[in-house]
């Protein structure tokens, strides 16, 4: 996948969006996760890579610890 940096500017952080997932393939150009804690969804993200290769955005959902929804988008820059 190469080494990816996070362009603070353009993004919208959630909480929680910094745990580990484990990756599924969508398509060619797409992974999602789910995150998990006891037993129940508590985030998932979808990781989308630009046609072009040079960028890539993820998209998160998920609620917080007293089960408010929250979303974000982090987008990052092909180094």
């Amino acid at each position: 996948m190469g080494t990816w940096k996070l362009n603070e500017a353009k993004s919208k952080f959630g909480p929680g969006s910094t745990k580990n997932t484990t990756y599924k393939p969508v398509n060619g150009r797409t992974n999602s996760t789910t995150a998990m804690k006891d037993g129940k969804v508590v985030m998932t993200d979808t990781i989308t890579v630009a046609k072009d290769g040079k960028s890539r955005v993820v998209t998160l959902t998920g609620r917080d610890a007293s089960g408010k929804k929250f979303t974000g988008k982090t987008y990052y820059d092909k180094q």
